[in-house]
């Protein structure tokens, strides 16, 4: 989906939220620009989920509130919207925005 960004803040990283957030990605359209937004002590483990359309971003920070200011810092898209890693979009959340977007 174009002209949205998907920031997905994640403030640690083991196994079970590595999971998690293969999840959360997987609800995601192709092609749809995401920014993971992490604090900077778990930015290599999540470097091999960089490609064309996520990017990683790291800061020092590890509140929720700094590492989704940090996302929306980064995002170039006119829309975005925050995705927590052990959460998922549903299809109808995308339709109903891909409606949105176009009306306005």
């Amino acid at each position: 989906m174009k002209d949205i960004t998907i920031i997905v803040p994640i403030h640690k990283y083991d196994e079970q939220i590595e999971e998690m957030l293969t999840n959360a990605l997987k609800s995601l359209p192709s092609k749809t620009k995401v920014i993971l937004s992490c604090a900077s002590n778990i930015y290599s483990s999540l470097e091999n989920k960089i490609n064309n359309y996520i990017k990683v971003i790291s800061i020092d920070g590890t509140s929720f509130q700094e590492l989704v200011n940090n996302g929306v810092d980064s995002v170039d898209t006119k829309w975005f919207s925050i995705l927590e890693f052990d959460d998922e979009y549903t299809p109808i959340w995308f339709n109903e925005v891909e409606k949105y977007i176009e009306y306005n």
